[in-house]
């Protein structure tokens, strides 16, 4: 006989069956798989922020202000370093003009008795001290609130506002280039005033002649206030845009041109400019010095950045989702 030709092997409607539940299954854990919601405490990271933040963001919020600062100290383009580095010392150049005219105005009236002497005569006539003193008052004030109070917002992470920052910029201007010397000099002169073995003045005995004392004694250099603000204005509103503008071209490079970033933190950790040395010096400084004295990296505030903030407050958030599920659990 001859021999029958092979039947194709067909699988039986178990093995079929079997088949098909089985993809039926497989189905079933990918939906659960894709439903599965994040961890408890997980917090999204953003897509949007470059390495250079990523690494930045493992610094306290005062190590990377410094760290930006001293970054731009080096920055290659030179346009853009000049609009980040020059500010400051024009702030400084304006208190420093400020404090002079207003402390020549007060030792021209208290120590000469002539408040109409002109800005040169009075420099030239009056005891020197109460002038070195009132300008070196105000421009280590202004510079020790520049670094509180300004530079971390303008090197920080998230975006400055333009207004706010030029509100900081222009009291700090203000407060540190015509508020101090005018309620500095009256107290220095009166001290010179008391040293002269010739001459005898009444002491100050209680705060009412105190205040009188700085009312009074500010007094002659009052007529100079008006055209002061207007410079001071002038000079932080300069300041502060061409800050802003330095900060935006210097953080758009950064975040395009990792390898340069990587290169200018590298090297900005390993020294130290002038910056930092004038701030440590003013740390020695016993009434200063708290006010720039480092915060032990165990006591520092994580500053969490307005981009994260909002995804961890979306509804859509893990930690939002997880305290919905606890209070449906209650």
């Amino acid at each position: 006989m001859p021999d029958e030709p092979d039947k194709p092997d067909t699988p039986s409607d178990a093995v079929v069956n079997l088949w098909k539940r089985s993809e039926e299954l497989a189905k079933i854990k990918a939906n659960d798989a894709s439903g599965i919601k994040p961890q408890v405490g997980s917090t999204p990271i953003s897509s949007e922020r470059s390495a250079m933040w990523n690494s930045l963001s493992q610094m306290s919020p005062a190590d990377q202000a410094k760290t930006m600062s001293r970054l731009a100290g080096d920055w290659p383009y030179a346009k853009e370093r000049r609009a980040l580095n020059w500010p400051i010392h024009a702030g400084l150049l304006a208190n420093c003009v400020s404090a002079s005219l207003i402390c020549s105005k007060i030792n021209a009236d208290m120590l000469l008795f002539n408040a109409r002497l002109s800005y040169l005569e009075s420099i030239k006539q009056a005891p020197k001290s109460p002038l070195v003193m009132g300008i070196y008052t105000s421009g280590v004030t202004f510079f020790l609130l520049q670094q509180v109070y300004f530079t971390p917002v303008v090197f920080g992470e998230d975006d400055p506002c333009a207004s706010c920052t030029l509100s900081t910029a222009a009291a700090i201007s203000m407060a540190t280039g015509i508020a101090v010397p005018m309620l500095a000099t009256p107290y220095l002169a009166y001290y010179v005033m008391l040293q002269r073995k010739q001459d005898k003045y009444p002491q100050v005995k209680n705060m009412i002649e105190m205040l009188t004392l700085c009312w009074e004694g500010s007094r002659a250099a009052r007529p100079l206030v008006p055209a002061l603000v207007v410079m001071q204005l002038a000079v932080a509103t300069a300041a502060t845009y061409a800050s802003l503008w330095g900060r935006k071209r210097m953080f758009g490079t950064l975040e395009v041109d990792p390898e340069l970033a990587r290169e200018l933190i590298i090297k900005a950790q390993t020294k130290d400019g002038p910056k930092e040395k004038v701030m440590e010096w003013i740390s020695n400084i016993p009434l200063l010095g708290g006010m720039v004295k480092e915060t032990p990296p165990e006591q520092e505030r994580v500053k969490v950045p307005r981009r994260e903030q909002k995804q961890i407050d979306s509804p859509d958030s893990p930690k939002v989702e997880a305290e919905e599920a606890d209070k449906s659990d209650d």
